[in-house]
């Protein structure tokens, strides 16, 4: 059998995944305002914040509080949308005490869907436009799962005067963990690249180059000082335990909690969102610069 020919048909089994996916397309965008007020009830005070920085780059974000509550900021993971969030909106107790705001990371949702960013500091510029929508002097909470993990360390190492904890949720942060998958050299070929939800066509351009996004942090974990909280399940299979490991190892100049759960896997925030909701509320009791000064 000529190359070619073994070619084609060793990838018409992932040809086949890529049309059924991109013919369920709709299933990978995030909730619209209206599908959110379905879920939320209309008079759920929700407001969408669509931005154009100077670059012409479309960012997102959704909110919900007042602006003198403290802000807690979600950002999800690859693939994902700010809705991967959604139970926080829900939680009365969380929305009593904070001003929930959750993001479209750049290629994601209603931040240029199909259009990754691979860039950890650009990610961080980017999602960084939110603090000119926070008061000076208010710190944040800022809550990153898995590809989440390393955008909220280097929005640590960005903006240090404006975070006040880290909660770090199945967080993709060890270089030597970052396996490149069977798939994701295919996936980038024309025309499988084409076929593939947008949203995953952006999640593999950004985990691809990860693992030297990953490197690059890593003499830059000492300058992290905020306290800092790691969850991670010990049957994660998408992202190794191992990655908690390595972050308390590297951030040797922050308070750090590790907590390790034996039954749970990559899907926390989903599964057993308490745990965050709990590391939430633990971290907002630290004290830290006093509102409004």
């Amino acid at each position: 059998m000529p190359r070619i020919v073994k070619k084609i048909v060793t990838l018409l089994p992932l040809l086949l995944i890529c049309g059924l996916l991109n013919g369920c397309i709709m299933l990978f965008h995030a909730m619209d305002e209206e599908q959110a007020r379905a879920e939320l009830g209309a008079d759920y005070p929700l407001s969408f914040h669509p931005l154009k920085d100077e670059s012409g780059r479309n960012f997102s974000y959704v909110d919900t509080g007042q602006a003198d509550k403290p802000p807690l900021v979600f950002i999800h993971g690859s693939p994902g949308s700010w809705d991967n969030f959604l139970g926080f909106f829900k939680d009365n107790e969380i929305q009593e005490t904070f001003r929930i705001i959750s993001v479209d990371r750049p290629g994601f949702g209603f931040s240029d869907m199909g259009k990754a960013e691979p860039s950890l500091e650009e990610q961080s510029r980017i999602i960084g436009h939110i603090f000119t929508r926070i008061p000076e002097g208010q710190q944040i909470i800022l809550v990153g799962h898995s590809l989440g993990g390393p955008v909220i360390a280097q929005m640590a190492l960005d903006y240090p005067e404006r975070i006040k904890g880290l909660v770090f949720v199945a967080g993709s942060m060890d270089p030597e963990l970052e396996k490149t998958k069977w798939f994701q050299i295919p996936a980038q070929w024309i025309p499988i690249k084409w076929l593939i939800p947008k949203s995953w066509r952006a999640s593999n351009e950004e985990i691809l180059p990860l693992k030297a996004e990953l490197e690059r942090l890593i003499p830059h974990y000492p300058r992290i000082r905020v306290p800092s909280i790691i969850l991670q399940g010990e049957l994660d299979e998408l992202v190794p335990p191992g990655n908690a490991d390595f972050l308390e190892k590297q951030l040797i100049n922050a308070e750090v909690q590790k907590q390790m759960y034996p039954q749970l896997n990559h899907f926390i925030p989903w599964s057993r969102p308490r745990i965050i909701k709990d590391a939430i509320f633990e971290m907002h009791e630290i004290d830290g610069i006093e509102e409004g000064s």
